[in-house]
């Protein structure tokens, strides 16, 4: 069982995860990793510089998308005017028909400090949505919060989870195994509201790696 003490310890990986993704304080999503153990159908190059304007500010957001191997990326988020470079590992994951992203945050970087989520004695929070890319725009359907809580307090969905509120965050997350994760978001890829917060990312550019303390 996961300790209290350690919710203290998530809050901060929390903000720091769903300020770039969401910009919210509701979210969902999972201790451990989606795998499927499938190939891709599809190879979808993600490298490159991409952008994402959220709805209610008009400061564009940039992400530097390199890869590592054909399913997995390291992105890298920084805001205009910011230094602080948010790092995240994702994958793309084949289930069945249907393709999903697991993107985990990893470290912060500032100038030459590079702090990993391991340094900072906190466990990587999984978020997981349904993406569908086509050519230079990626649009992604994370996994919806209320929804998951719904479904789960109406026994509908009978994995296990956790759920923390703090002020006005809050967290649900699965503890399930990656296989009955993979079996879960499999049976509801096509439900319009279990992936319904879609966001929409436009390839502006190629990946060039930015000197330190300079922006993207």
């Amino acid at each position: 069982m996961i300790s209290l003490r350690n919710w203290a310890k998530w809050k901060v990986l929390l903000l720091l995860s769903v300020a770039v993704w969401l910009g919210g304080c509701s979210c969902a999503g999972s201790l451990r990793p989606l795998e499927s153990g499938e190939p891709l159908l599809e190879s979808a190059n993600l490298r490159g510089k991409w952008v994402s304007t959220d709805d209610s500010s008009n400061q564009p957001e940039y992400f530097l998308v390199d890869s590592t191997s054909a399913d997995v990326y390291v992105v890298s988020s920084l805001k205009q005017n910011e230094k602080l470079r948010d790092v995240y590992e994702v994958s793309l994951v084949q289930v069945g028909s249907y393709t999903f992203l697991d993107a985990a945050f990893d470290a912060t970087e500032s100038g030459q400090e590079h702090r990993s989520v391991h340094e900072m004695g906190a466990l990587p929070i999984h978020f997981i949505g349904r993406v569908w890319v086509e050519g230079d725009t990626l649009r992604l359907g994370l996994l919806n919060y209320d929804w998951l809580k719904q479904m789960i307090s109406t026994g509908k969905v009978a994995l296990p989870s956790i759920e923390h509120h703090e002020d006005s965050d809050s967290l649900l997350l699965l503890t399930a195994e990656s296989d009955k994760l993979a079996e879960f978001v499999r049976q509801y890829a096509e439900d319009p509201d279990a992936f319904s917060t879609v966001l929409t990312f436009h390839r502006v550019g190629p990946f060039e790696k930015p000197p330190a303390d300079s922006n993207p």
